[in-house]
């Protein structure tokens, strides 16, 4: 039977078996994998231990260390034991071979993120809560840079209008006042993509008169058969803040 002792005695590499099977199966725990994580946690206290004695080596040296590994195995341990009470079956189908275990990190920190954030209105978003005045007690010259400060509000927590040039600067300030504010959405802590809002409401001759290209109005009416409206310039051209890749 084996003691304390001999636990204590044990390395990263008999660790092997673990490492391979967390980059080739299923994303939620087996009690074989939550037993190694003791011995993974034990393990990287060593390492940070040493840390402190290696403190002068380059920076490089210390992120592509066996250190930086076994820290990634103790946080993909970590993530799949508490997305454990979020598994169904179509989840658990997921598979990540192909991943680095880096990536397989973020992406299940990013599963983990989505299951437990909060289902809230947009403007509960902000701290205070986003409150606007409404549209109707706005004039034309109080209106414009009201528009311009929440447009860029929205693009803080990573939400951008599109379709937005057929609109007046009353109607989309009213559409974002009216719909999007209010609008009950999941309140990411870690929001790496952009939320997209179209503002053509799912309109399609809307999108069909101002957005679309020649190719888009082409397909569209040879699967719906429909006659098209004319292709129009949007009357109110706007330069939004846009992502970058």
């Amino acid at each position: 039977m084996e003691t304390p002792k001999d636990k204590d005695k044990r390395t990263f590499s008999d660790c092997k078996e673990y490492t391979d099977y967390v980059v080739g199966t299923q994303i939620f725990p087996t009690n074989f994998h939550k037993k190694c994580l003791n011995l993974l946690q034990r393990y990287v206290l060593s390492c940070k231990m040493l840390v402190g004695l290696y403190e002068s080596l380059p920076a490089w040296y210390m992120s592509n260390s066996v250190y930086t590994e076994v820290e990634e195995l103790v946080r993909n341990a970590e993530l799949r034991t508490e997305l454990e009470p979020f598994a169904d079956e179509s989840v658990s189908r997921v598979r990540l071979i192909h991943r680095s275990l880096r990536h397989e990190n973020e992406f299940l920190a990013g599963m983990l993120d989505w299951e437990v954030s909060p289902v809230e209105p947009i403007a509960r978003w902000y701290v205070p809560e986003l409150s606007l005045p409404a549209p109707e007690r706005l004039d034309d010259d109080q209106l414009v840079p009201a528009l311009e400060n929440v447009i860029a509000k929205l693009f803080e927590k990573k939400l951008l209008l599109d379709f937005t040039d057929h609109l007046s600067d009353r109607e989309l300030y009213t559409l974002i006042y009216r719909d999007i504010l209010p609008s009950r959405e999941k309140n990411l802590r870690h929001r790496n993509g952009f939320v997209h809002w179209d503002c053509s409401c799912g309109d399609d001759e809307i999108w069909l008169r101002f957005y679309a290209s020649d190719d888009e109005r082409e397909d569209y009416q040879e699967c719906t058969g429909e006659l098209l409206p004319p292709k129009e310039v949007p009357p109110h051209y706007r330069d939004l803040p846009q992502c970058t890749f």
